[in-house]
């Protein structure tokens, strides 16, 4: 079994954590509004320090690329780059739809005919992605608004960091969902699994970049 660091700081918190042998010797998270550049790195250092394990007995170095704050996708990618790359050791990366839905038990997935992951934008709409319950994506990431949204499927177990306000404003009941909300404890399990096929640690964006500039 591979010794994995995991970044998660695209949605709502940030998060790092250390698997080794299969299991989770090391983790922190903290949830702020902002500031993640300036926490992330010390959050690894005590992470690493915690564990006892040499960063050079670190294999792989994996984030979530997004759908997520713009910010924190590209403050988890480029550091877990640039740690990997100093290394010589792998980087990859696994989309926050892929962790959402992943956390969720096959025995609870099989129950329906697809899964809805739906991630917050902190706008009016929505990222949105649907799987099937083997966890294949059935569609793209898109982005759209919860009000009148249609559904190719009939029976929807809606997941991620969004139900909550999609339910409310779609104006619909789901009979089924739960909320899934991945950290870097999913990322490394995530990782973990797919080792041997690892996608490439590149930012997933669903929609243009939403920033204002400070006057």
């Amino acid at each position: 079994m591979s010794t994995i660091l995991g970044i998660e700081c695209a949605s709502s918190s940030c998060s790092v954590a250390l698997l080794s042998k299969g299991e989770i010797i090391s983790s922190d998270k903290v949830t702020l509004s902002s500031g993640y550049p300036e926490i992330l790195v010390p959050m690894i250092q005590r992470v690493v320090n915690v564990s006892g394990i040499d960063y050079r007995d670190i294999d792989i170095f994996a984030s979530s690329v997004g759908a997520g704050s713009f910010t924190g996708v590209r403050v988890g990618l480029a550091t877990a780059r640039a740690m990997a790359l100093s290394l010589g050791k792998r980087s990859s990366g696994v989309s926050n739809f892929v962790a959402s839905a992943y956390m969720v038990p096959f025995s609870e997935r099989e129950k329906h005919e697809a899964i809805l992951v739906a991630l917050e934008t902190r706008r009016e709409d929505f990222y949105l992605q649907f799987f099937l319950p083997d966890l294949r994506p059935f569609s793209s990431p898109f982005v759209s608004v919860a009000k009148g949204f249609e559904s190719p499927f009939k029976d929807i177990l809606l997941v991620g960091d969004g139900i909550t306000r999609f339910q409310e404003a779609s104006g619909r009941e789901f009979s089924h969902f739960c909320k899934s909300v991945p950290d870097a404890q999913t990322i490394c399990f995530w990782t973990e699994e797919h080792k041997d096929s690892l996608p490439e640690a590149r930012p997933l964006y669903v929609s243009e970049a939403h920033v204002t500039v400070n006057r």
